[in-house]
């Protein structure tokens, strides 16, 4: 009997497939670079954050803020003149608030957060305290090192009286803002150099107008300018030569000290990578 084979016909069906959409990529771009400015928000700036800056200063300044990740439109970030005697003009400072300084830590990928601060006091039970000492910490690879600074009382302190009402009713909290800032800027010296706080120059603000600011106030914004271990130690000379107290020297010469380690690490760090 012969077989009858039957095939069955299989009926292709093919399914469609919605187009993928095509994704919309926006690049970020930085607010502050000069190019996607407009004539009328350089302008701007110059008249609110970076007050007084010329040409020179003002792409310093955004230079450093695109650097740092700040906008300087919501006053993340200022620009503050500062007269200098050493130099007989004013020295263009950038300043950014504790939590910018976190902020620009925090983008490193490398912070891994900080201490509460320690305190020394002139005498036991005192409310104003001597100084201030704050450890952070960075990731480096498979470990975490620690970094610290310590601030004192008499190099903050600030001469202005409307900012000393607040270094009297919170001075643990202002100081210790202080050592944080100097303990993150040297363990972040890539991306903090240049860039002070606020409080860290509360000392000589509201005086740059008169040009009769202290030797200490002129010198320490001046120190803090540096951009090279060469200008530094050119700094360094002139303190040395110069005819001063040998209290307001030492001073100096410690705010050296504490830049020569920003710097260094700076251009370590530079080196690894």
């Amino acid at each position: 009997m012969e077989k009858k084979t039957t095939q069955n016909k299989v009926k292709k069906t093919t399914k469609k497939v919605a187009p993928k959409k095509k994704e919309l990529v926006v690049k970020e771009q930085q607010v502050t670079d000069p190019a996607l400015l407009t004539q009328a928000k350089i302008d701007l700036i110059k008249r609110t954050v970076a007050k007084g800056a010329d040409n020179d200063e003002l792409q310093m300044f955004l230079t450093v803020s695109a650097r740092a990740g700040l906008d300087p439109f919501t006053k993340q970030i200022h620009l503050v003149k500062r007269w200098s005697k050493a130099e007989g003009r004013e020295i263009a400072t950038i300043q950014t608030g504790i939590d910018g300084y976190r902020a620009i830590a925090e983008k490193t990928g490398k912070y891994g957060g900080s201490d509460d601060a320690t305190f020394t006091f002139t005498k036991e039970g005192g409310k104003i305290p001597e100084s201030a000492t704050v450890k952070v910490f960075k990731v480096m690879g498979d470990r975490t090192i620690e970094i610290k600074a310590t601030a004192y009382w008499d190099e903050f302190f600030p001469s202005n009286e409307k900012l000393a009402f607040m270094w009297k009713k919170m001075p643990k909290l202002m100081l210790a803002k202080c050592a944080e800032a100097l303990a993150l800027r040297k363990a972040f010296p890539n991306v903090l150099s240049g860039i002070y706080t606020h409080d860290e120059l509360d000392q000589g603000e509201g005086e740059q107008k008169d040009n009769k600011k202290s030797t200490l106030d002129n010198s320490k914004a001046y120190i803090y300018s540096a951009k090279s271990l060469e200008q530094l130690e050119d700094f360094k000379g002139r303190i040395e030569k110069a005819k001063m107290d040998e209290k307001t020297r030492k001073k100096l010469l410690k705010y050296c000290e504490e830049k020569h380690e920003e710097l260094s690490m700076a251009v370590d760090e530079a080196e690894v990578l």
